[in-house]
């Protein structure tokens, strides 16, 4: 165990209402072998007992950093926190998972000796602890999988770059910001490690209104919301739009051609205005 006064990796962590399983992420922090960590918590204007769960851990120990802000979804509690890290590394924890002991050691270690890894992502188990089922999580493949089936936060990547893209889309408050996200982040060429071992769990019993079911039951928009932001993106790697999503509840050929038509029309728009000033 390392331990001094000077953190080397900021743990950001949006809140709101989650004093149900807040305590056992928080007290996964204070398990963790690595002790040089910070943990900013976003308190999202929580309703429930989330602010003095938060002010308890923070007395008893200076790690530990309670912030209040306005309630405007997950990727702005994510920004407001960043800005408060004193570190360039940065790990994303939901309030209702937790890691494992040596996810903290095992980041630091790599991407400190390995300074062009743009992201090391925690390999992870989805927990079901209603019926104590679980099932291995996503990973990240190559650049092109990024694209067409998202990625999950459960991963450390540099203060740095973060604040160079402008972090999380704010706009984005139907889901899948963490998606949108790495596809600005990351490139073809970025240099991504997957972890060997299993070093993030995620609660999968978050109930019917959680963020995730909210995601689902907004998909086609916010695929072509982030399609239509990154279009540039998908033609020039996956080298045809018709490539772009490849299974079939997610509604291909009407979503490619909506936006096809939607970049032809602005196209012709601007091919008008530009003839009338010649």
């Amino acid at each position: 165990m390392q331990k001094n006064n000077c953190p080397t990796i900021s743990i950001i962590i949006p809140c709101y209402n989650g004093e149900l399983y807040l305590k056992e992420a928080l007290l996964s922090l204070l398990n963790q072998s690595y002790y040089n960590w910070e943990a900013i918590i976003a308190d999202n204007c929580s309703t429930d007992s989330s602010k003095e769960i938060i002010l308890d851990f923070q007395e008893k120990d200076s790690r530990f950093h309670y912030i209040y802000v306005e309630k405007k979804g997950a990727s702005a509690a994510r920004n407001h926190a960043v800005k408060y890290a004193t570190c360039d590394l940065l790990l994303f924890l939901d309030a209702d998972d937790w890691l494992a002991e040596n996810t903290v050691a095992e980041a630091v270690t790599y991407m400190t000796s390995h300074p062009t890894c743009k992201m090391f992502n925690l390999r992870s188990l989805w927990v079901n602890k209603q019926d104590n089922t679980v099932r291995n999580g996503f990973v990240y493949l190559d650049y092109k999988h990024c694209l067409v089936y998202g990625q999950d936060p459960k991963c450390v990547i540099r203060k740095s770059q973060f604040m160079d893209i402008g972090g999380f889309d704010e706009d984005m408050k139907k889901g899948f910001e963490d998606w949108e996200f790495f596809i600005r982040l990351l490139d073809e060429h970025s240099e991504v490690k997957v972890s060997e071992n299993i070093l993030y769990y995620y609660r999968v019993n978050k109930g019917e209104n959680s963020v995730f079911e909210t995601a689902l039951a907004n998909m086609e928009d916010v695929m072509k919301y982030i399609f239509k932001k990154n279009y540039d993106k998908y033609v020039s790697i996956l080298g045809a739009p018709q490539l772009i999503y490849q299974y079939q509840e997610r509604k291909l050929p009407q979503i490619t051609k909506a936006i096809l038509d939607y970049r032809q029309k602005f196209i012709n728009m601007v091919s008008r205005l530009v003839h009338l000033h010649l």
